[in-house]
């Protein structure tokens, strides 16, 4: 799984062959003649081509540094520039009536205090640090920086890397792992948020708690919470997509700050349309950040999370995607879809070719009465059966 030759990284497999390229070349070459004034077109023709070899050499060559480098590798990427600084107290100023920006500073503070202490990812929903204790946070020249875009890579269900660009415009749901630990309670296995904004700053900790006086670069996302419809029952058994919408601005949770390296992945949301839209969910008509790049008066009443937008997507949900694993300390942690009957338990804790030793060890265990040749070849058409999903 994963494992594929250097010729076919190279030149794709056989399969995918065909005389017809080597029968096209021609036309290339042939087609530079209506670029040339017709006068010695064979000098002409071979400057056009070597120079649209040489510009192809050094495409190739970014692309080979780009896959060289560490990037991939990385859970995210933000980009390395402080090219779009704001001064928070300018920033918390301006529209101050926007419910997004209400208590701006001390969530954000709140957010960067609980991770420079290491608290577990609860959405910065604990409310017991003290205003004496948000005051140990400083940021440098109060000033954070604006991004456009970051990118979230991620490990496949299929033990393969991909990505995702989240943009705070167009690209900007996510999905990250969910805070309940509770089973009983039967909880959805993913939050889900809309990113505001994309932001990094230098934050110094002080007072008597701190380990490190210095100063050091943060990354943050500034989101909006979707929170999962109640009483809503969603899953394979009832053949429903998960329903989710907007927290109104009433909560005080309804927007927050959020770890970039919690994100699991980019998430695509279907709106609702039968429900419409509606202005109870935000109750502020004037131009407000929650609605970066849409409608600026009303939201989706609703939200279905299309779980089908790839295989990885499904396997998710589904809780059999050996590659999956997740960012959390728990050692283990249940999948279990609203309204299924089925709970599977993956160990989150064991490395990506442990877990698919132990999913084809229980596998083989789970085929009575077949010998091991028998069970290799079962496990090898289940891997079938996902890849046609």
């Amino acid at each position: 799984m994963g494992d594929y030759v250097d010729q076919i990284r190279r030149f794709g497999s056989t399969d995918s062959y065909s005389t017809q390229l080597g029968e096209q070349a021609h036309s290339s070459i042939k087609s530079l003649y209506g670029l040339t004034n017709k006068k010695n077109p064979m000098r002409q023709i071979g400057a056009k081509y070597n120079r649209n070899r040489h510009f192809r050499d050094t495409e190739q060559k970014e692309i080979e540094e780009t896959r060289r480098s560490d990037h991939n590798n990385k859970h995210h990427v933000v980009a390395p520039y402080n090219d779009c600084p704001i001064n928070i107290f300018t920033f918390v100023r301006e529209n101050s009536m926007d419910p997004a920006k209400k208590n701006f500073i001390s969530k954000l503070k709140d957010h960067l205090l609980g991770r420079i202490l290491g608290r577990d990812f609860d959405a910065d929903m604990h409310e017991d640090f003290s205003e004496d204790e948000r005051n140990t946070i400083r940021l440098r020249n109060n000033t954070i920086f604006r991004h456009k875009t970051i990118r979230i890579n991620y490990t496949t269900y299929d033990i393969r890397r991909d990505s995702n660009i989240l943009n705070p415009r167009n690209r900007r749901y996510c999905m990250v792992p969910a805070a309940e630990t509770d089973v009983e309670l039967n909880p959805h296995p993913f939050w889900y948020a809309a990113v505001l904004g994309i932001f990094h700053t230098e934050v110094q900790h002080m007072g008597p708690r701190s380990q490190n006086l210095g100063w050091r670069k943060m990354e943050f996302l500034w989101v909006r919470w979707l929170g999962v419809e109640p009483g809503y029952v969603s899953g394979r058994n009832v053949a429903r997509l998960p329903k989710i919408g907007f927290v109104p601005d009433s909560d005080d949770f309804a927007f927050g700050f959020l770890d970039p390296s919690h994100v699991i992945r980019g998430c695509h949301l279907i709106p609702a349309f039968s429900e419409g839209r509606t202005k109870t969910l935000l109750s502020y008509e004037g131009h407000t950040e929650a609605r970066p790049g849409g409608d600026m008066s009303e939201d989706w009443v609703n939200f279905y999370v299309n779980i089908f937008v790839d295989r990885d997507m499904i396997m998710r949900y589904l809780g059999l995607g050996i590659g999956h694993r997740e960012k959390g300390t728990a050692s283990s942690s249940q999948v279990h879809m609203r309204g299924s009957e089925q709970e599977v338990d993956h160990n989150m804790e064991c490395g990506v070719i442990e877990e698919e030793e132990e999913y084809l060890n229980d596998t083989v265990d789970a085929d009575n009465g077949s010998d091991s040749d028998e069970s290799g070849d079962d496990s090898e058409d289940d891997g079938d059966d996902y890849d046609t999903l």
